[in-house]
């Protein structure tokens, strides 16, 4: 990489200018921009709303968002075939992420004190407006509220104001207990994006170094409060839990691992933990990649992930080798042959 860098004499250094004074500042007026007889003036320009933050209800019957429609964020409705909206909350502190109960009673969000970020999670009742604040802790931050697939069991983030590290907690609605899922999580680390399984019985939670640079996924047995790291790796890669397939036996991951070495990985599969071989594959998702990951999970309840430009083969037999994806005939052959599948 060559640098070009120029040179110029003290003597053409020009000085700056007085800071412009505001006031002295003119526009003339622009015909694209007006709407009816009104230009579009500064004070129409502070009356811009926003809609942000939308989830879909259980039945598909209406959509909840935030928007500044009234001056504040709040929750609203609106049918889902269209309509005008509703307040559902009337509040001067913005509200976020709101997600609905699986049974569709219930809508948890986060809101916080004057815009200090100190985030409380609330429940806000779409049928009747009630709201409860649910946490009530002024000095702690509870973030990204996640309910549990049958809706008893509210994961989210949490973050101390004297602390910098997030934890994840889980707020039990029956019984108004909260556990701890994570602790002692060091200064430069913070634990983020809880994911259940559909049964309940898993969360996965990616674990983030302060940098930026490097991050893992951790599997939760709910029973057991057992914590797994699905991810070892050497060197600095972010691997980041997305979602559990339909019948538990898989994890979406994203990651910019790419073609790295292979690794030992533990996957919960069927009611017990086992140790699989990870090949990785690098390459785009040809057809031959496309059949051999559908093979290898439907004969071997494998894991597969598929990525943007990388294909990972995660599979109970999978072997220690590194493939170069290319003629696709060829290694449909190979791939299944690796795998113990008939070709």
């Amino acid at each position: 990489m060559v640098i070009a860098m120029n040179t110029v004499a003290e003597s053409q250094i020009v000085p700056p200018k007085a800071i412009t004074d505001p006031k002295q500042v003119t526009a003339k007026p622009d015909a694209d921009v007006e709407q009816g007889e009104e230009s579009l003036s500064l004070q129409r320009l502070y009356l811009t709303r926003q809609i942000i933050d939308t989830a879909w209800s259980p039945d598909s019957k209406s959509i909840v968002f935030v928007s500044n429609i009234s001056g504040r964020y709040n929750l609203w409705l609106v049918p889902a075939q269209g309509g005008w909206p509703t307040q559902l909350t009337a509040s001067d502190q913005r509200q976020t992420h709101p997600t609905w109960s699986p049974d569709g009673k219930w809508i948890a969000y986060q809101s916080d004190y004057d815009g200090d970020e100190q985030w409380d999670i609330f429940f806000a009742s779409p049928k009747t407006g009630q709201v409860v604040n649910v946490t009530k802790t002024r000095e702690i931050s509870e973030e990204n509220p996640t309910w549990s697939p049958n809706g008893r069991y509210l994961a989210y983030m949490v973050k101390p104001k004297t602390s910098s590290s997030y934890e994840i907690d889980v707020f039990d609605t029956l019984m108004r207990e909260t556990k701890h899922l994570t602790q002692n999580t060091p200064e430069n680390k913070l634990n983020t994006n809880p994911v259940w399984s559909r049964d309940g019985k898993l969360l996965a939670y990616t674990q983030e170094e302060a940098k930026g640079t490097n991050s893992n996924i951790y599997v939760v047995e709910m029973a057991s409060g057992k914590s797994t790291l699905v991810t070892p790796h050497e060197g600095e890669y972010i691997y980041s839990g997305n979602d559990f397939s339909p019948d538990g036996t898989s994890l979406l991951i994203t990651s910019d691992a790419g073609s790295a070495a292979a690794m030992p990985l533990e996957v919960y599969l069927k009611g017990n933990w086992i140790k699989v071989e990870v090949a990785l594959a690098q390459g785009y998702a040809s057809r031959a990649a496309q059949v051999v990951v559908h093979r290898a999970h439907e004969v071997h309840a494998g894991v597969a992930f598929m990525l943007e430009s990388d294909v990972q083969l995660y599979t109970r037999r999978a072997k220690h080798w590194e493939l170069d994806l290319g003629d696709a005939r060829y290694h449909d052959e190979v791939v299944a042959a690796g795998l113990e599948l008939a070709g």
